[in-house]
């Protein structure tokens, strides 16, 4: 329904795309490679990850914001058509997506894209698993992403960005709201408090 709706009439920036198949432990990966139309040397990256709940979206939905992502920025977009659920589970569309940053560190090279400046980044459960990449990345040392703020600053913490469901106050109030069942708002008030908890031995997000 998605790639239907998809096919509607839509201007959209020309750009030059391949594809090309990555090897991951979890099974094989097609990923897109998009860039600028006409663009030459070597350009930054960015490891795109999409949304869909797990279970929906590939490079269709998403043809139009990659395409405007690579031309706006000036960068080659890298977009990884993991495998879906319920078919897939977990860990495999992480360790897709990590195969993939550590193909860009290793052969990107070969296609014109420049490992040392590789960004993350995703929309909806795209953008949950663009945070975990960046710790697994952390933890094993293999893969390290650019952490630079808009117009080149150093990146900033982006607690102001974090939607008010998800500060720790309103979590809990989320908690006890969400049902009248005293029991239930028990449960909601457990799970914002493991959240909240999880959250501050993590490392900080940035934008």
């Amino acid at each position: 329904m998605l790639d239907d709706l998809q096919t509607a009439p839509i201007a959209k920036p020309d750009v030059d795309e391949k594809w090309i198949v990555v090897p991951a432990g979890v099974g094989n990966v097609r990923v897109r490679i998009v860039k600028p139309v006409d663009s030459t040397g070597t350009l930054p990256v960015v490891l795109y990850v999409h949304g869909g709940g797990w279970v929906i979206g590939n490079a269709g939905t998403h043809d139009r914001l990659v395409r405007e992502l690579a031309a706006d920025a000036g960068a080659a977009v890298v977009f990884v058509e993991y495998d879906r659920s319920p078919e897939a589970r977990h860990p495999v569309v992480m360790e897709q997506a990590y195969a993939t940053a550590q193909w860009i560190v290793k052969f990107g090279a070969e296609e014109g894209l420049d490992p040392s400046r590789l960004a993350v980044a995703g929309d909806s459960v795209g953008g949950n698993m663009t945070a975990a990449l960046t710790i697994l990345a952390k933890q094993r040392g293999e893969v390290h992403f650019v952490r630079r703020g808009p117009a080149g600053r150093p990146a900033r913490p982006s607690r102001s960005r974090i939607p008010a469901p998800l500060r720790c106050g309103a979590l809990l109030r989320w908690g006890r709201m969400r049902s009248a069942d005293p029991a239930d708002q028990d449960e909601r008030v457990g799970r914002a408090t493991i959240l909240m908890e999880t959250a501050r031995k993590q490392p900080l997000l940035y934008y």
